[in-house]
């Protein structure tokens, strides 16, 4: 039957919540929407503030009864309330049950390698779960895949190696800090980060979970200089779970008979820098905070001390970034050698994955019937491609796009 609202905004008093509330209410005035909070009426009072329209209903995701109320109202949940491996599967299994299709930010690998318990429920009644449609992981899954696009349109070859580069500058919300120090200590996480193909389709014949990632397919830990882009490769955290979801996107295609991905597809992706000093200071400092992972995990008081020392949820740890920026290039190349380039500009991530995972949610309420897939838990590329795409590209002056050959 009809859904009261067209979407609900689960974690409405967060940081990125916040966010998403006011782009809906800026761009689609029109749309029915509620948000969510632990705390309603605080929320409420908030909302009247900044004169957002929009319902606002209790929620606590240890209580089903309270998630249940709210995820059977709405066509669509945007989730922003993490840590997601706490309080994201309730929700998305909820929706699943409920016929409600699900888009969230989240960058965890491990909570989106379990949210594809829900796959062949949500495959066979029609649901759509799409994870991971903020800043991680839809610039390197979509322009990976615009890549691939061009390549096959342009020169009809498959995408066969993909190698990238992401460079971010702005500062980390209070709710983003947590998640990080949470999964320290989550043997899932853990599993997670170690299996480079970890999300990959288990019936995948050339790269299934568990599968050794050759040498250019391992996670850039230190630094290493690139000759195709001419830069040095350092750590970048962000770049975990998007490649992850890279490989998992053209593990759903090689299934495909027409796949724009070749089956042996290589992918690459760490953070970068043109200066030697830089890239030799932050991969001090990501060894530093290896480190400093393992001396919490074996002492677990001084984790529980750490998280309640850091910014509330809901909070920007720095607004004193100037500009604040991420830039994303994708160095596509096909199986018959032509090239391709693909690359997005934008400015606070924040403020880009509000924009993202709204665009994300507007292709299920705007464009359902003609998406590639009805049902099932997908990426950004394989639920979304080509539409969000085209959206992207007139959404907003936050994010810029390119394509050259």
């Amino acid at each position: 039957g009809d859904k009261e609202f067209d979407i609900g905004v689960v974690g409405g008093s967060g940081y990125t919540g916040s966010l998403v509330l006011d782009y809906i209410n800026e761009k689609y005035p029109d749309l029915k929407v509620v948000a969510t909070s632990r705390r309603a009426e605080s929320l409420k009072n908030a909302l009247k503030e900044r004169k957002i329209n929009a319902q606002v209903l209790p929620l606590d995701a240890a209580d089903t009864s309270s998630v249940d109320n709210v995820v059977s109202k709405c066509k669509i949940i945007i989730a922003c309330a993490g840590p997601f491996s706490e309080c994201g599967f309730v929700i998305a299994d909820s929706c699943v049950r409920h016929h409600t299709d699900y888009v969230d930010i989240t960058g965890e690998p491990s909570f989106m390698k379990k949210l594809q318990t829900l796959s062949e429920k949500a495959e066979k009644d029609g649901v759509l779960v799409v994870p991971a449609c903020g800043v991680d992981c839809i610039p390197s899954d979509l322009l990976t895949f615009a890549a691939a696009r061009t390549l096959k349109s342009r020169f009809q070859q498959k995408l066969q190696s993909a190698g990238v580069i992401y460079g971010v500058n702005f500062s980390v919300s209070g709710g983003s800090l947590r998640t990080f120090i949470g999964s320290v200590s989550d043997p899932e996480s853990e599993t997670a980060l170690q299996d480079a193909f970890c999300l990959n389709s288990p019936d995948d014949p050339v790269k299934p979970p568990g599968t050794k990632p050759s040498p250019s397919e391992k996670d850039v830990l230190y630094m290493q200089f690139d000759d195709a882009f001419h830069v040095w490769r350092i750590p970048n955290p962000l770049c975990f779970a998007n490649s992850r979801v890279v490989r998992r996107s053209a593990s759903l295609f090689s299934a495909k008979e027409d796949s724009m991905y070749s089956p042996n597809f290589i992918y690459t992706e760490s953070g970068y820098t043109k200066s030697w000093s830089t890239a030799l200071a932050t991969s001090a400092g990501f060894i530093g905070l290896l480190v400093g992972f393992v001396v919490l995990k074996v002492f677990p008081s001084l984790k529980e001390y750490v998280l309640r020392k850091l910014p509330a949820v809901g909070s920007a740890v720095r607004s004193d970034i100037a500009h604040p920026y991420g830039r994303l290039v994708v160095k596509g190349q096909g199986d018959g050698g032509a090239q391709i380039e693909t690359s997005m500009v934008f400015g606070d991530g924040y403020k880009a994955t509000a924009v993202l995972v709204t665009e994300s949610a507007m292709c299920l309420l705007k464009d359902r019937p003609q998406l590639p897939y009805q049902g099932g838990v997908l990426t950004t590329a394989t639920a979304f491609g080509e539409i969000l795409l085209n959206k992207l590209q007139s959404a907003s002056d936050e994010i810029v796009f390119r394509i050259t050959g």
